[in-house]
């Protein structure tokens, strides 16, 4: 039996081949070939790259550092949660999840 994931063009369901024809597990489409033209011609299964994931991980924690600069500097001159919020103007809540987020990359 043969799997074509995420290639029905109605539901973008998963095609299972039987006989001569494919139908969707999902909605139950039909698709007959045409000349040996199967659905995986039509739809290319696209390439995923890891290379890409990363750089995205990377750029978010570049993001996050600079816009939470001012609560880290604080932190780490050793002022309280309170000053902080005083000083910089954010919530006392935001400035936890900071401290939080950097206590667990240690």
């Amino acid at each position: 039996m043969l799997l074509n994931l995420a290639s029905c063009q109605k539901c973008k369901g998963d095609l299972v081949h039987q006989g001569d024809e494919w139908r969707c597990l999902q909605c139950g489409t039909y698709y007959y070939p045409k000349a040996q033209q199967f659905p995986e011609a039509i739809y290319p299964r696209k390439t995923w790259s890891i290379n890409a994931s990363i750089q995205a991980t990377q750029a978010s924690e570049v993001r996050w550092q600079s816009s939470n600069r001012e609560i880290i500097e604080q932190l780490s001159a050793g002022s309280t949660t309170r000053d902080i919020a005083s000083l910089t103007n954010h919530s006392p809540r935001r400035i936890q999840s900071v401290k939080e987020r950097l206590l667990q990359a240690l």
